[in-house]
């Protein structure tokens, strides 16, 4: 009975953490994950998640700046649905699809601010990375609709006092291209992650960075998971 707890208390959990470490080590990812947008989803979506947020940004003034496909394919089939608030504070990522036979959902709103940092705010925990320098804040919100997360998130940059950098119109993507790219190379500069090739466009975590990811962001996610996103609000 005893030997089967530890199996299961302790056993399970660290098996699945050193995973996690060694796949971080090892796993190719991309700078830049979403191919050239385009006007309708590139794969079908019958769980029509994609279609319900677009649908929810479209109601709340939102104008779409086009549908991407993962070039991570054929393994990826993810749509990216791009949307930009009318104040044009806010950039969402609507991400439906499919990873291997994993189901890949989630809604995320970024805001760029003029104290150089990134706030955004996503409804599933799969949507989320955390920033282990503090540059891009975030915060989970598992909420049903789009008007709900725009509501937290907005209140989330009031409670900072965060003054938002807007995204320049007609180069939104461009903006959010740079901001991506500029994030990435200070994590390399800090020796969290090395680049794989010339151009920049791949990279993984180095040991110290997949190890200080994986308790992180596994510790963070356990308590937001148990707290419905309250408790590590911020982080």
């Amino acid at each position: 009975m005893t030997y089967f707890f530890y199996i299961h208390t302790i056993g399970v959990p660290l098996f699945f953490l050193v995973l996690t470490v060694i796949t971080g080590r090892l796993e190719k990812r991309m700078v830049w994950q979403y191919g050239e947008p385009g006007p309708q989803p590139p794969y079908p979506d019958p769980s029509r998640y994609g279609e319900r947020w677009a649908y929810g940004a479209l109601l709340s003034g939102f104008r779409p700046l086009g549908w991407a496909a993962d070039p991570r394919t054929p393994h990826y089939r993810q749509n990216y649905g791009f949307f930009v608030s009318p104040e044009g504070d806010c950039l969402v990522v609507v991400c439906a699809g499919h990873i291997f036979k994993l189901k890949s959902q989630s809604t995320t709103i970024y805001t760029a601010t003029t104290d150089g940092k990134v706030y955004y705010t996503t409804d599933k925990l799969n949507g989320m990375q955390i920033d282990l320098l503090g540059h891009w804040m975030n915060q989970l919100a598992p909420v049903k609709t789009l008007p709900e997360l725009l509501k937290r998130h907005r209140d989330l940059l009031q409670d900072k006092k965060a003054i938002a950098q807007l995204f320049p119109p007609g180069k939104e993507m461009d903006e959010f291209k740079r901001m991506r790219s500029e994030r990435y190379g200070v994590m390399a500069r800090h020796g969290l992650i090395v680049y794989k090739d010339r151009m920049d466009t791949y990279w993984h975590f180095t040991l110290w960075g997949a190890l200080r990811y994986t308790f992180v962001n596994f510790s963070i996610g356990f308590v937001r998971v148990l707290t419905n996103g309250y408790v590590f609000r911020c982080v």
